[in-house]
């Protein structure tokens, strides 16, 4: 059974301002489908105007805000009322209270309207807005009830600073130093652009940014330029598409172009190789220093220092696991003559066995194994 909560006098003018229900907790149908469905049903019968948003949800009530007031008189009122009876989904709760939240305008020989509607003979009637032009230059009115838009004008288009202006579209002669760039993990990648001079670009252009089609600000990955940007520490993450919008507005005149840049990450590569290999298979002589050379031919991976011998990790292999090698008394790591060289100093029997050069640095890993046997 449903009652209806409404306070107002038969012979007033009330402004809806929300719709709510009640349920016991005994009921099985949940309170947000009961309303939804309900108003969605007042809705198509335009007895209520679109929903805005659920403002109040708890275990028992729900409440929807309408959009905006919706002034109407209380015979109106009564039969939105009749309406909430009628709705077949609100009869199947065991019990549910129905409240119209509303404001009493007692009638005078003045009609209190709403923003956006005047009073003409007793009555409330929208303001058509786009009468006094309020729209600015490029711009079109749109009325609508209580309201107007300002849309731009065909041929116009916003800009950079949200006013819309007509622009010469390309005739900015401005372009990607390289259409494609190729980048290395870990690299600074700087993007250029060219066709106009650096003074336009500082004093007259603004640039606007996307990365695959989505809102992009070169500060959040790196630095902004005046032509261009700068991606620091490029990762596979950072590759993709970039469109920037370029806004040139220079002696009275607005220009627009685009340029499209493809940034795309170097795939990075190692091969790891035992020089002296064939030596090595010989059996070795304790006492004798020995080195084992591994040369790495790397590919598109940057070295903080191509030079130094901790760009390869030794290892001796054993049953037990790897053992991570270093310098000590009886062996030294170098890196000398283009390869990186494993010197033990003075061999002893023990030191027999299976060794690793390996690489693994920036997502790219190699290695290689040579066994040694010393009498």
């Amino acid at each position: 059974m449903i009652n209806v909560d409404l306070t107002v006098s038969a012979r007033s003018w009330v402004q809806i301002t929300s719709v709510s229900v009640l349920l016991d907790t005994s009921s099985t149908v949940s309170p947000v489908s009961i309303l939804m469905s309900a108003l969605r049903n007042l809705v198509e019968m335009e007895i209520v105007p679109i929903l805005l948003d659920l403002t109040v949800v708890t275990a028992r009530r729900v409440t929807i805000w309408l959009r905006e007031l919706v002034r109407t008189s209380t015979s109106v009122l009564i039969v939105l009322v009749q309406k909430l009876r009628d709705v077949p989904t609100l009869r199947e709760a065991l019990s549910a209270t129905v409240w119209i939240r509303s404001s009493e305008v007692k009638k005078s020989k003045e009609c209190v309207c709403a923003d956006g509607f005047e009073n003409q003979d007793g009555a409330c009637a929208d303001i058509d807005e786009c009468a006094d032009s309020p729209c600015g230059e490029n711009e079109d009115c749109t009325n609508s009830v209580g309201n107007y838009q300002c849309e731009c004008s065909e041929g116009a288009e916003k800009g950079e600073d949200g006013v819309c202006k007509v622009f010469s579209v390309g005739e900015c002669d401005v372009k990607a130093k390289k259409a494609v760039v190729k980048a290395l993990k870990g690299n600074n990648v700087n993007i250029k652009l060219k066709g106009e001079a650096k003074k336009t670009f500082k004093k007259y252009a603004t640039i606007s940014w996307t990365k695959n089609n989505e809102p992009w600000d070169p500060k959040s990955d790196g630095k902004a330029k005046f032509d261009g940007f700068q991606i620091r520490k490029f990762d596979a993450e950072d590759a993709g598409v970039y469109v920037g919008s370029i806004y040139i507005e220079k002696d009275g005149e607005s220009f627009k172009c685009e340029v499209e840049v493809k940034v795309v990450l170097l795939e990075g590569s190692v091969k790891l190789t035992i020089d002296n290999a064939a030596n090595l298979a010989k059996r070795q002589k304790a006492g004798k220093p020995l080195a084992i050379r591994c040369n790495a031919d790397i590919d598109n991976v940057k070295l903080e220092d191509p030079k130094s011998p901790d760009n390869i990790n030794w290892y001796k292999v054993t049953d037990d696991g790897d053992v991570l090698l270093d310098n000590s008394d009886t062996i030294s790591i170098e890196r000398a003559k283009g390869s990186y060289q494993l010197i033990f100093k003075n061999p002893v029997k023990d030191d027999s066995g299976t060794y690793r050069c390996e690489f693994d640095q920036q997502g790219v890993d190699a290695s290689t194994d040579v066994t040694i046997e010393i009498k």
